[in-house]
């Protein structure tokens, strides 16, 4: 009989709700109303209070502290509304007065710098922090994790949330008003900032890094350079009804803040997410900005050709990425490390690494390269190394004082450019057919070839593998004899001694059964091109020229070495163009008699696996 007339007054109650919709504007949108109640009843309800849970705060002479800040910040409007909270307000006893005239000082300060209610720091950190949207009640075995309105994660029990602890018991533990539950707790819930959080907030000492996170907030960097910017959230914002338009009205906005790095170095400021950053302090970051930038100068020319700001922002930006791609950590592919693991064989895997062998071969050209990956991070030279941790709501930073990262296992990289990749050929040799319309014919017809893994007669094949990708061009003339193919070079950073390889492949590699004339080598002769700082074209004819006569291997992949510690005095990393500004030229430098099919000692057939740009170790 009990259990009956309990049920008859949760439907009555769902009843009123329904009927009390029409009168409330709608506000109850977003949750389902039996849901919302349902959640009420889970814990030992005593009824329904008279008033909103803002009256409440107001009759309330313990909560005055907390009604001053929330009037203070408008927030009086949002807890008088139909929206459905649940708050948990600190008593005075813990929110004393000057607390509170602090809290206010700040807001007002904020106000006055051109912050926005929905980035201030009093109504982020405090009052955001201390309200949920929804109904939460609780029982004595409750233990849930509920998100408050700034996005933050606490747990929430029968005793209290996070670190406050309830001051009501018994059947005044869950009393709910009109718009949901107001608990007295006995101290303020603790803001903890996540990563990004802390770089903007609390990052004594690392302003250099939290200048160009939020490059483009007017308040914490003067870069004009817009990574910073804000997603406004809808469902974790307060409605306040519809305009005469039809448009919903917020009481109050909730938005996201968030950098345009995210997508490349880990989504920092996400609360379901654990996150490690290595951050260098000001002093670090100055220095290594200094070494880093002069691998990023760029021609005069390239200003024409970007469509937003110029190359010294684009010398600024790509010099900071250089420092922070590589340094941030996700637990889902570092759990060992996380979780504590000490072994020296550890290696950590950050966000801009490749885990998959098969993608390091499609982004890098090669799967034995590791970039961004370290070995031993814990080791004395480990990128973990004389690190100070900071926890945050979301994992730890780590402040870095002494730089332990390598930049040729970060940003200075091999460039591997495939002869079958696209866009890698800019062009071939060309002669001249028809004076009046001056088109022309290449001289040489590229034929894409494959390494299988076994010849036709089933043995295996013993250049299967040695060849990047299986894959290579064949240049073959097919009038005169010398000819000329140019690669687009890419990605090259400026003031970066490269070791420059061209990479050749006998005719075996394809099938078994070559003739004697197919056996022979060629030889080849290779240029570079480029533009210097003032936009000139550097080239053929300009001394230029890397070898010549280079003689390619019959038996056996060849390595060419072009030249040794090359340098180029500025940089097309990071620019999308159709005509690169770095090219090689590779030809073939034989003479007729060489190529006699009786008497020749040569061919002038050109087979081409890649090109190779390796920066140079001592």
């Amino acid at each position: 009989m009990k259990q009956m007339i309990i049920e008859k007054t949760k439907k009555l109650l769902r009843f009123s709700v329904y009927m009390l919709l029409p009168i409330l504007g709608g506000g109850w949108v977003g949750v389902s109303c039996t849901d919302a109640w349902d959640d009420h009843y889970d814990g030992t309800a005593t009824g329904v209070s008279s008033g909103t849970i803002w009256q409440a705060i107001e009759n309330n002479n313990d909560l005055s502290n907390f009604k001053r800040v929330a009037v203070a910040c408008g927030y009086d409007r949002a807890l008088k509304s139909s929206q459905v909270f649940t708050v948990f307000a600190p008593t005075n006893a813990s929110l004393t007065d000057a607390q509170t005239e602090s809290l206010i000082a700040r807001y007002q300060t904020e106000k006055l710098q051109g912050i926005e209610d929905k980035d201030n720091s009093v109504v982020v950190e405090f009052l955001q922090n201390h309200i949920a949207l929804y109904n939460h009640s609780v029982s004595s075995t409750s233990k849930d994790t509920i998100t408050m309105m700034n996005g933050k994660y606490n747990v929430l029990t029968g005793n209290g949330i996070a670190n406050a602890n309830f001051l009501q018991d018994g059947d005044q533990l869950n009393k709910l008003y009109s718009n949901g539950l107001l608990f007295t707790v006995d101290q303020s819930v603790k803001f903890v900032p996540n990563v990004f959080e802390y770089l903007r907030n609390e990052g004594e000492g690392l302003d250099s890094i939290r200048n160009f996170l939020y490059s483009g907030d007017p308040l914490y960097s003067d870069s004009k350079w817009k990574l910073y910017y804000k997603n406004f959230i809808a469902s974790k914002s307060v409605e306040g009804g519809i305009d005469s338009l039809g448009r919903t009205v917020y009481l109050d906005s909730i938005s996201e803040q968030t950098s345009k790095l995210f997508s490349s170095i880990g989504l920092l400021n996400k609360e379901d997410s654990t996150y490690w950053m290595v951050a260098p302090t000001n002093t670090v970051w100055k220095d290594l900005v200094e070494k880093y930038s002069k691998h990023f100068v760029y021609d005069k020319t390239v200003d024409r050709i970007l469509s937003v700001g110029n190359i010294d922002s684009l010398n600024y930006v790509n010099t900071r990425k250089a420092i922070v791609e590589g340094t941030v950590f996700s637990r889902t592919i570092n759990k060992a490390v996380f979780d504590g693991a000490s072994a020296a064989t550890d290696s950590l895997m950050s966000t801009n690494a490749v885990p998959m062998y098969e993608l390091r071969r499609y982004y890098w050209g090669n799967d034995s390269l590791h970039y961004y990956q370290y070995f031993d991070p814990r080791g004395a030279k480990g990128v973990l190394s004389g690190t100070t941790e900071v926890a945050c709501s979301n994992g730890k930073l780590l402040k870095a004082s002494q730089w332990n990262f390598d930049p040729q296992e970060t940003f200075i990289q091999t460039i591997i450019v495939e002869a079958e990749g696209q866009n890698a050929i800019k062009e071939v040799s060309k002669y001249q057919v028809n004076e009046e319309t001056k088109d022309s014919m290449p001289t040489i017809s590229p034929i894409p070839k494959t390494v299988p893994s076994a010849y036709a007669d089933n043995t295996p094949n013993p250049y299967y593998n040695k060849v990047s990708n299986n894959k290579y061009i064949e240049f073959a003339p097919q009038e005169g004899i010398n000819h000329t193919v140019v690669f687009n070079i890419t990605g090259v950073l400026s003031n970066v001694p490269y070791d420059i390889y061209l990479v050749t492949v006998p005719a075996q590699a394809e099938t078994k059964n070559v003739s004697p004339y197919q056996r022979r080598p060629t030889k080849v002769a290779a240029y570079i091109k480029y533009k210097d700082e003032n936009g000139d074209v550097i080239g053929r004819g300009n001394g230029k020229s890397l070898v010549s006569k280079l003689e390619t291997p019959t038996e056996s992949v060849g390595y060419l070495k072009l030249a040794e510690k090359y340098v180029f005095p500025t940089s097309n990393y990071g620019l999308t163009e159709d005509n690169p500004r770095i090219t090689l030229e590779v030809s073939t430098d034989v003479k007729s008699r060489e190529t006699r099919l009786d008497t020749g000692t040569h061919s002038a057939v050109m087979r081409i696996d890649c090109v190779i740009l390796k920066p140079h170790v001592e």
